[in-house]
């Protein structure tokens, strides 16, 4: 089974973040460059609400550990 799979081990909004730092922010970086006009603001606010979770899904985490 994959680590990033195991519900009792990952922290979801950590590899959230993960995924947008080394894939989605190069990628519209990218875009950003080719289309200026493209309205990018909506990822800002998908990344800033996953890294208000962090510490939630580290309190269920938490929970799990016996």
């Amino acid at each position: 089974m994959s680590h990033l799979c195991d519900r009792y081990t990952t922290n979801i909004a950590k590899s959230q973040l993960g995924f947008i730092d080394f894939v989605v922010s190069p990628l519209f970086g990218l875009l950003h460059q080719i289309m200026p006009k493209i309205d990018i603001s909506g990822f800002e606010t998908n990344k800033a609400k996953w890294k208000e979770l962090v510490d939630s899904f580290e309190q269920e985490l938490s929970n799990f550990i016996c």
